[in-house]
Parts: C-alpha cells; structure tokens; sequence
C-alpha cells in the first residue's frame, strides 16, 4: 500500500485536562500470541501498533496493510476497517489506542521499520507509560501526556535516533524522564531544548 507521510509530530494538538481518566482514554495492550484484537472505545482516537513477531493484518481505509515484526504503524482509528484475527496472524507487540480526549491526531497514517537502536527507546518510553498509568497521584496525566509526546516524537523523528549507537537506555531517556517529573506542564518543545534535542519545524 502506499504510506502517506505527514510531518511534524507537533500536528497533535495537546487537548487534555488534569483530572482526566486514563483508564478511559488511553488503552494499552501487551499481546503473546494468542490474544484477540481488542474492542476499541466508539470515540475517535490514535492507534499505534509496533509488531514483535508475527503479523498484523488489517485493511485501513479500505486498503490492506500488513504489519510485520520490528514495524511500527501510527494510523486514525477510524480509518481502521478490519483486522484478521490475530490468533491466525501470530501477532506479539504492543497496541495503544489514545483517545482525542489526550491529543487530536492531525495526520492520518505513518508506517515504517524500526532501527536496531530504536528498539530500546521505545520499550523504555512504553514502560514508562505503563508505570505512570497505575500511579495514583494528580499529576500523572501531564506525565503520561508528555511521555506519549515523546514517544510521538521518537517515532516521527528516526534521524536522530539512528544516530545513537548505546545499546543501553539513552540518556536523552533518563534525562526527559527526570525533567516530565519536574516540568510536568512543559510543551514539548521546552523538553527537547532542555535535552539538546532538535524540535521539528512546521513547513
């Protein structure tokens, strides 16, 4: 299928509140093999795949598109119109679904490969989320908010992680993590002039 691509990861317009429930709204799932495709919320939101093993096959706006392991997609959920069962396809990774009640998704579809390096980063950023998830404390939104910003941004952004060669957790990573904590209500650029990072322009 032919992947459309649109840039930067700041068209996702930040739009949620402090005393949002993320259990509602943001939906996490770590599948094995032998799990069933979730049912997704009605409400419109983003859905990001990344495959470990196996396949993920589903056909987006009437167009099929074949997810295979080390591949991530970023696509509406809407757009979605079916998924083979994924018992048949073997699929393991994880698949969040974030709902416009966190940040209204303004490009419709992004897929492409995983760089060796990125692997890391990712795991960290989703371990992150899943950690902050199950805090109970007022500030966890704005948390989480900014780590799926950064895991956006991360997955938009393969130059510069390409260019990171340390096989452990980067220590852009650790630094952001400790800043979100302290800045919680920061926008993303604030954190990518804090780590050094280069923020995306808008064309």
């Amino acid at each position: 299928m032919e992947i459309k691509k649109v840039f930067p990861a700041d068209l996702y317009y930040t739009v949620s509140v402090a005393e949002l429930n993320l259990e509602q709204y943001l939906k996490i799932y770590h599948f094995s093999g032998t799990e069933s495709f979730p049912a997704l919320p009605d409400e419109r939101g983003t859905l990001l795949a990344w495959c470990v093993a196996g396949k993920l096959i589903c056909k987006i706006s009437g167009e099929r598109c074949e997810i295979s392991p080390d591949y991530i997609l970023l696509a509406s959920s809407t757009d979605i119109d079916t998924v083979e069962p994924l018992t048949k396809t073997k699929f393991e990774g994880t698949i969040i679904y974030v709902s416009e009640s966190i940040f209204v998704n303004r490009q419709r579809l992004y897929f492409r490969k995983l760089r060796s390096a990125e692997i890391d980063e990712l795991t960290t950023l989703i371990q992150l989320i899943d950690t902050e998830i199950n805090k109970v404390r007022e500030v966890r939104v704005r948390v989480v908010e900014s780590l799926l910003r950064a895991l956006i941004i991360s997955i938009q952004n393969p130059v510069q992680a390409s260019g990171n060669k340390d096989t452990g957790v980067p220590a852009i990573l650790r630094n952001f993590a400790r800043l979100i904590s302290r800045y919680h209500h920061s926008p993303a650029y604030f954190y990518a002039e804090k780590t050094g990072s280069k923020y995306p322009e808008t064309e």
